[in-house]
């Protein structure tokens, strides 16, 4: 290969890292937003989840979970479990996912009354904290001697 070849084989690479590198870091700096309805019926919006769960699971840290008002639960031991930095926001309706009215649209986390489920277990090590808040917890269960 002649150095005019070189050259160009160089300069395309470079242009290449640069542009993945720039994608990268918008990709990054974008924080997300899914939704969480009951029976995963969330009015259009997208993507859409019936678990909270499932919606924490495909998040990324510095993502919003949008949660509308229902009542959910989990057979686990606990009903919902973070462990990286996201907000979960509970309060919506499926059709206003702009506003968080949790005392007239109540999103509940029942955990059953069963021995050993907590509602909420947070176990965060990022750097980016976990926010929860329009969310009523209830009949969560931990026992005499357990944690939470």
């Amino acid at each position: 290969m002649d150095k005019q070849g070189r050259f160009s084989l160089a300069l395309c690479v470079g242009l290449l890292a640069a542009v993945l590198f720039l994608l990268g870091t918008s990709a990054q700096a974008q924080s997300g937003v899914s939704y969480v309805a009951p029976g995963g019926l969330c009015g259009g919006a997208a993507p859409c989840y019936a678990s909270i769960q499932d919606a924490v699971g495909a998040a990324r840290e510095g993502d919003t979970v949008k949660v509308a008002e229902g009542s959910y639960t989990r057979l686990d031991l606990q009903v919902l479990y973070l462990n990286k930095g996201i907000t979960v926001i509970g309060g919506y309706s499926t059709t206003d996912w702009e506003t968080s009215l949790p005392a007239t649209r109540p999103t509940v986390l029942d955990a059953g009354d069963v021995v050993g489920r907590r509602g909420i277990l947070v176990e965060n090590d990022s750097d980016v904290p976990v926010w929860v808040e329009g969310l009523v917890v209830q009949r969560g269960y931990a026992g005499p001697t357990a944690d939470g």
